[in-house]
Order: structure tokens, then C-alpha cells, then sequence
């Protein structure tokens, strides 16, 4: 329905009416010199209606024919809008410059958005792509994207897969990095599994090598566990990588302390706002004040201007500095316990999941040192021990 509209829009119609005694005789008039009508109502002794710009004249020869009144009441489309404006020529040149611009401009990149892993630089790889003639305001083509991808991969060696998606004026850079094996998994090698902290074995599987510990066994920080070494009945012996799991009871002893008297950073209800555009990388200061002195508290919010779901080139930036003065707090014990139990908890929170160690028992004493509180906990650990350690060999 939308493009019936659309075409009649742009060809251009008109409203109509007729006033007789029997309306219906000059619509099969119409039909039958085939005349397109549509939207008929009838109200008030009229009948309306809408025909295409084109048969205007058809259908008022036809009325003057039958003797019937016809009258236009309003004009719709592209052609009598031309007719209005016809007198603007400035107007119609503003327009087609107007299009013109737009197409030109939907063949830049104006905004650039890079998705870089852990490790890499955003900057760095911004800077890179610029070198390659990459970067806010450039034309590109689907070819020359394609080659800049190839090109940044040669140039950058921490890359090992890439990609430019290009969103109408915008660029999303994809990028996984790397791995390079190191020395010791380039070469030969024979591994021993040794312990890491003191304590007593609990579990013990060796998949590869000799295991020289049993459960119930007490070791010391950096024992032999699980070695490399591999002797047979006959008295030959065999170099292997060591692969296994020992698991001890360990202990671990931890201090959080807290001062009894601190200083204590608070954001004032001041506030500075700064906000800045940027057209065409072009930046125009919107407002007039300088950096605030001291110590400020800064949030940065960047807008980008979209037109249809489309970015454009205009980014809109604002700073909000706010006052950060300082405040000295006297830390009560109580109060200090209750911050020091929540460091314990949360320290605890990261050596169960980033550690994947298990906390048996603990004992936990609190007390003043001096200028600060004290929370020490004696921890009874059930954790992994073994550690890998290579021999390098020559290969022989």
C-alpha cells in the first residue's frame, strides 16, 4: 500500500467532487472511459473522490459532456509541488546540493570503533591504521578496506585475525591477537612437577612421569613431586613431560590493616561542565571556561548525532569536573572490624574462584598495632601444588 501511495505521490493526484442527481451514471462514465478513481465517499448531496493528475482534464471534459458539475478542491504530489516552487530556483539548487552532499558524504568513514583484546593498545592500532591511510573523513572502497586488513596484518605481528565491517559512515575494527609458544614449548624438554607451598598431600594422579610422593606425605616449598624421569627394569631410562594433579592441605597466614585515623576524599556539589563539538574532526569549543585547579573529580560523555540509525560525522563531548576536597576520618573499632571482615570476604570471593582453592578452616584475631587495626586470619587450605618446571635438553 505504501508504494501505491508512494507513485501516486509522485505522479500527483487531485481531490474532486461532483454534484448531480445520480452520480453513480458519471462514475460508470469513468470506469468505462477508464478513468482511475479512488477514496469515493458521498456527503451532502456530492460525491468526492481523487483521480490522478493526468486525467484531470479527461474527467472534466467528460462532466462538461454529461452536463455535470466537477470541481477540483485541493492538488497533491511532486508535479504541483514543483509548479508552487517553480519560482525558487534557489531552493530546488539547495535541494539537489543538499543530495548530492549526502551521497558524497555516505562514502567517508566518520566514526571508527575498534574492539581490541587484553594486551592491545586501542591507541596503538589507531595510530596504525591512520599510517595506512585509514581514519575519521577517509574514502574507501570495498577494496581498498580489504586491503588495508591485509596490510595492518603484516605490519603488526600481534595480530592474527582482523576485520573492517563497514555500517554506513561507520567502521567496527574486530581483532584477536597472537599466541606465540615460548621458548620452552619450542624445544625438547623433559618436565618435573614440583610443590609450591609447604603442607601435606591429600590426592596425588600422574598421568605422565614418576611420582615420588604418596597421600599423607609431608612436603616442603619446592620438592620434587613428579618427575620427568622414567627408569625401566632393564636400567634404561626415558625423558618425558610430567602431567599430573597433587592436591595438599596447606596453611597460609593473612594481615588486613586498617588506619585509626585516615583521610577520606569527598566530591563537592560544584560542578564545572565543559562541552565541546566535533564536525568533520573539526572541535568548536561550546562553552568558554578553562580546567578547574585542584583536584577534580572528571566524567566524560561523548554523543554521537545519528540520522535514521545512521552516525554522522557531528560528536557532541561533555566534561563534568566536580571538586574533590579531603576530610580526616577517626576509624572506631568497631567500625574497623566490620570494613576489615568485608576486605577478608572479598579476598576470600577471589581465592575460591580465581584460585580454585578450598578453605578448610580458618582462625581469625583482631587487635591494634600501633596507629592501625589489625584482622589476622590463619587459613587451613586444600588447594593444587604442582608446578611445572622444564629441563631443557639438546634433543639427542
Amino acid at each position: 500500500m505504501f508504494i501505491v501511495q508512494l507513485f501516486r505521490w509522485i505522479f500527483g493526484y487531485a481531490d474532486f467532487y461532483i454534484k448531480c442527481r445520480f452520480p453513480e451514471r458519471y462514475l460508470n462514465l469513468s470506469f468505462k472511459n477508464g478513468l482511475h478513481i479512488w477514496n469515493i465517499k458521498g456527503e451532502k448531496e456530492a460525491l468526492y473522490g481523487c483521480i490522478k493528475s493526468k486525467e484531470i482534464n479527461d474527467a472534466i471534459n467528460l462532466a462538461q459532456k454529461a452536463g455535470i458539475e466537477l470541481g477540483i478542491t485541493n492538488e497533491h504530489g511532486l508535479p504541483f509541488l514543483c509548479r508552487k516552487y517553480r519560482k525558487r530556483a534557489g531552493l530546488f539548487a539547495g535541494l539537489i546540493f543538499g543530495v548530492a552532499l549526502s551521497c558524497i558524504l555516505s562514502g567517508f568513514i566518520w566514526n571508527i570503533k575498534i574492539n581490541a583484546p587484553d594486551g592491545m593498545n586501542e591507541y596503538e592500532i589507531r595510530n596504525e591504521l591512520r599510517q595506512l591511510g585509514f581514519s575519521e573523513g577517509t574514502y574507501y572502497t570495498f577494496d581498498s578496506v580489504v586491503d588495508i586488513r591485509h596490510k595492518l596484518m603484516v605490519m603488526d605481528n600481534r595480530i592474527s585475525w582482523m576485520s573492517i565491517n563497514i555500517f554506513g559512515t561507520n567502521a567496527v575494527v574486530e581483532l584477536s591477537d597472537r599466541f606465540y609458544p615460548s621458548e620452552e614449548d619450542k624445544s625438547n624438554k623433559a618436565g618435573n612437577i614440583i610443590s609450591t607451598a609447604d603442607g601435606t598431600v591429600t590426592q596425588i594422579s600422574v598421568k605422565d612421569g614418576t611420582a615420588l610422593v604418596k597421600p599423607g606425605d609431608g612436603i616442603k616449598k619446592g620438592q620434587l613431586l613428579v618427575s620427568g624421569v622414567i627408569e625401566y627394569s632393564d636400567g634404561s631410562t626415558e625423558l618425558t613431560d610430567s602431567n599430573g594433579h597433587i592436591t595438599a592441605k596447606t596453611s597460609e597466614t593473612v594481615k588486613f590493616r586498617l588506619p585509626m585515623n585516615s583521610v577520606k576524599n569527598i566530591i563537592s556539589e560544584n560542578e564545572v561542565i565543559k562541552r565541546n563539538i566535533s564536525i568533520f574532526g573539526i572541535t568548536i569549543p561550546l562553552t568558554l571556561c578553562g580546567d578547574p585547579d585542584g583536584e577534580n573529580f572528571r566524567t566524560d560523555k561523548k554523543l554521537i548525532v545519528e540520522l535514521f540509525g545512521q552516525g554522522l560525522p557531528i560528536i557532541i563531548n561533555e566534561e563534568r569536573w566536580k571538586g574533590l576536597q579531603q576530610e580526616k576520618v577517626t576509624n572506631s573499632a568497631e567500625n574497623a572490624k566490620l570494613i576489615l571482615q568485608k576486605r577478608m570476604q572479598l579476598y576470600e570471593f577471589f581465592l575460591r574462584f580465581s584460585n580454585n582453592i578450598k578453605i578448610v578452616n580458618r582462625k581469625i584475631s583482631f587487635s591494634e598495632d600501633k596507629n592501625e587495626y589489625v584482622l589476622k586470619v590463619i587459613y587451613e587450605l586444600e588447594e593444587e601444588i604442582g608446578e611445572k618446571k622444564y629441563i631443557l635438553t639438546d634433543g639427542s
